[in-house]
């Protein structure tokens, strides 16, 4: 059974590298049902000895720092920083294309049968390579590796942004491009989402202290690295 690589662990949280695959929480809609392999929740529970409350969310498919309370207090203070915004969020995604060095989007969203609401995030470029694989319009492909930073918390917000962009996430089946998806499958061998949340920063409500969290890079992602000719320490280096 899968064990989670604890990134950090205090009386009231524990905060774990969740990998590609496995869900935060069950889905609330019970219709969907998932193994308890690929369920959070039950694993960490099972891996810990004791009950774990789920703060927010990532999806199924984004690898990275993701926070369990280990009592409904503590929940409910750490979910009122994600809500607040005083949390600083960050991930890396590698899209198709070559972006600029830096943008910010500010574009509503809305999920199904609800309003838009505002939405915001900005990125910084940290590499692009042009690599020899055809599309459907060129004998060459493009990728850009991102620095992203979500100012808000939007369902998909980072993958439907990028995509208004014209620089889809590769490996996003929903919002992706199916191309640059299957050049990308080949490359590493199966398929992945290549979008990483990779740290988390906050002051803890517990104790004042600053939290500072960080995700690892699994071979997926170093291949990237490695293509883009994109060292990760640069990848990783703070703003």
């Amino acid at each position: 059974m899968s064990r989670f690589r604890l990134l950090y662990e205090s009386p009231e949280f524990v905060a774990v590298d969740k990998p590609y695959g496995i869900h935060v929480h069950p889905p609330e809609d019970e219709r969907f049902g998932i193994s308890k392999s690929t369920n959070g929740l039950a694993l960490l529970r099972d891996q810990l000895g004791k009950y774990v409350y789920p703060v927010h969310r990532l999806d199924r498919s984004t690898s990275g720092v993701v926070l369990y309370a280990l009592d409904p207090e503590s929940a409910g203070k750490l979910a009122g920083l994600f809500a607040s915004r005083a949390v600083e969020k960050t991930y890396f995604a590698l899209v198709r294309g070559e972006a600029r060095a830096s943008g910010e989007i500010d574009s509503p969203l809305a999920e199904e049968g609800k309003a838009a609401v505002d939405a915001r995030t900005r990125y910084e470029r940290i590499g692009a390579r042009e690599l020899p694989w055809a599309n459907d319009r060129f004998a060459t492909s493009r990728y850009s590796l991102l620095r992203v930073r979500p100012e808000t918390g939007r369902y998909h917000q980072i993958r439907r942004h990028l995509r208004r962009e014209n620089h889809p996430i590769v490996g996003d089946t929903v919002h992706g491009d199916g191309v640059h998806n299957r050049h990308w499958r080949t490359e590493i061998g199966r398929s992945y989402l290549f979008l990483k949340a990779y740290s988390l920063a906050f002051t803890s409500p517990f104790d004042g202290r600053r939290i500072e969290l960080a995700s690892y890079w699994n071979s997926e992602w170093l291949r990237v690295f490695e293509r883009l000719g994109v060292c990760p320490r640069e990848a990783i280096r703070p703003a």
